[in-house]
């Protein structure tokens, strides 16, 4: 019977795993975010259906962006989040954007916001943050 490896082997594991956890959050803990533009449909009144794909900034910078090691596996799954806006005036999405022209809003491009609980029901620019495997609603 093959002997089992010492259980100090376990903890050190164990510890080098947790490491990783705080970066493994849904939610950044300063709102920022990569956001792909994945979707933008604007309907015959002028109006923007957005839909971004976005992932925690902490994430992101500590396992894509600034790893100093050469990586020959892919890296785990990202916690990535969508953000619908519904309704939003294309120019003041431009503006929030930092966009010059309607060109610059094209599906495919990487942005890198901050997302924060609106002020209030009237703000138009505001949308739904949800994980679309656990969340059964939008919230």
């Amino acid at each position: 019977m093959p002997t089992q490896p010492d259980s100090r082997l376990f903890d050190i594991t164990n510890k080098v795993s947790q490491g990783g956890a705080p970066f493994n959050d849904f939610l950044s803990p300063d709102g920022s975010y990569y956001a792909f533009l994945s979707k933008v449909d604007i309907n015959e009144s002028n109006q923007a259906d957005i839909l971004f794909e976005v992932v925690n900034e902490n994430w992101m910078n500590n396992v894509i962006l600034k790893s100093e090691l050469s990586l020959t596996k892919l890296p785990p799954p990202s916690p990535a989040l969508l953000y619908h806006m519904v309704g939003v005036d294309p120019s003041a999405l431009k503006q929030v954007l930092g966009l010059a022209t309607d060109d610059d809003l094209v599906e495919g491009e990487w942005f890198l916001i901050n997302i924060a609980k609106a002020a209030s029901t009237s703000d138009p620019n505001q949308g739904h943050l949800y994980h679309p495997d656990l969340d059964m609603q939008e919230s």
